[in-house]
């Protein structure tokens, strides 16, 4: 295993500092860049730290995916440890390709892009992981297995894309919503229109697959109160309860279409 991670690291921060290489030739930093200013105005160090960066995230990349041939922990502690590896080489990567600062929106924009990026991988894995599980006890003979405790294996895939979006939307449009000129994106579209929507096809989904999952309403409300903390937008607690709502009634909407299908397969 030690040969192997050692043989991982290696041929990652080779691809990862062969995919800078380009840039650094294409793009160079300018003496004006942000991180030239960090590296006390030495573009050959702002340079190296750029590609520092890039054998970094090819290194965690290439190294992470151990995290889940380890004996011990589960699946969701290999997924934890494995998404703040990753994340964490991800944003420093993406911030020296860009040259930005260090903080404001552009760290929150990309920890956004990653998180749901890796939300959609995350969900393929696991639903990949139950279809492998299913099919053995199919071949063994075995039964489905029984509901779990408020469904809460069932909902999952839907509970993490729910989370993912409400958590990450505002970071991933910070750019747009700080414009001066598009007020209405943040005190419109996106309480109003996004939100509600993602907390209602989420529900119609959870609710048409599995019926009624009440952990889904929950996650909605409390994903969307982190947003509360963004200075920039006006937001409210009571927004959290509609959300919530929202995804109930998508739930409503999935079980009722579910019935109607079962009666009309029936007849």
């Amino acid at each position: 295993m030690r040969r192997e991670l050692w043989q991982r690291l290696g041929f990652g921060a080779l691809c990862g500092t062969a995919g800078m290489a380009p840039l650094a030739i294409l793009f160079p930093y300018k003496a004006d860049s942000s991180l030239t200013a960090l590296c006390g105005g030495s573009l050959q160090l702002a340079e190296f730290v750029r590609l520092g960066a890039g054998a970094l995230w090819g290194a965690a990349v290439c190294a992470g995916a151990l995290l889940w041939r380890r004996e011990r922990g589960n699946f969701f502690t290999h997924s934890l440890w494995n998404y703040l590896l990753d994340c964490a080489a991800f944003v420093l990567w993406g911030w020296c390709c860009m040259g930005f600062s260090l903080y404001g929106p552009t760290v929150l924009f990309l920890w956004g892009v990653f998180t749901v990026l890796y939300a959609i991988g995350w969900v393929v894995r696991w639903l990949t992981c139950r279809d492998d599980v299913n099919a053995i006890r199919k071949k063994l003979g075995l039964g489905s297995p029984a509901p779990s405790p408020l469904k809460w294996r069932e909902s999952l895939p839907y509970l993490v894309l729910t989370a993912a979006l409400f958590l990450c939307l505002r970071p991933l449009t910070a750019p747009v919503a700080a414009a001066p000129d598009v007020p209405l994106f943040q005190a419109l579209i996106l309480p109003f229109l996004a939100w509600p929507f993602i907390a209602a096809v989420s529900g119609f989904g959870a609710g048409l697959r599995y019926g009624f999952c009440p952990l889904l309403p929950l996650t909605a409300g409390l994903a969307f109160l982190p947003n509360l903390l963004w200075e920039t937008a006006s937001y409210s607690w009571v927004q959290a309860l509609l959300y919530a709502a929202a995804a109930l009634l998508g739930e409503l909407a999935g079980i009722l279409r579910r019935e109607w299908k079962r009666k009309g397969d029936m007849s």
